[in-house]
């Protein structure tokens, strides 16, 4: 869709800035993402940093419907620049099986990651 001429002209028609923001190749979706991803990751990171109290931390894993097993870790946190409750993301992983070495491995990498170990 991202290569239909159509679209793009649908895109200026709501916001004429839209050719300056909107891909035109298909070939190019994968870097957009792995940038919003780092860009949003570092975001989590300083706030994880600045926490005004402990972070808490969940795991949870299930078999998605295509059949893989999925595991995430998500952190719940009060922001000090807000100063409320966030609950964020940090990882979603396809695992081979629910062996608690396998999800302990992953919430090392994470905390490491992140570095709140």
């Amino acid at each position: 869709m991202i290569e239909w001429s159509e679209f793009h002209t649908f895109c200026q028609a709501l916001n004429s800035n839209s050719d300056s923001i909107i891909i035109t190749a298909h070939s190019q979706i994968e870097q957009k993402i792995k940038d919003a991803f780092q860009t949003h990751k570092n975001i989590i990171w300083k706030r994880l940093q600045s926490a005004l109290f402990s972070i808490h931390l969940s795991i949870d894993i299930w078999t998605s419907s295509n059949r893989h097993f999925l595991l995430t870790v998500t952190a719940d946190f009060v922001d000090c620049t807000e100063e409320k409750h966030m609950k964020t993301l940090l990882a979603l992983y396809t695992v081979k099986n629910h062996s608690e070495e396998k999800q302990f491995a992953v919430l090392l990498s994470v905390l490491q990651n992140y570095d709140i170990i």
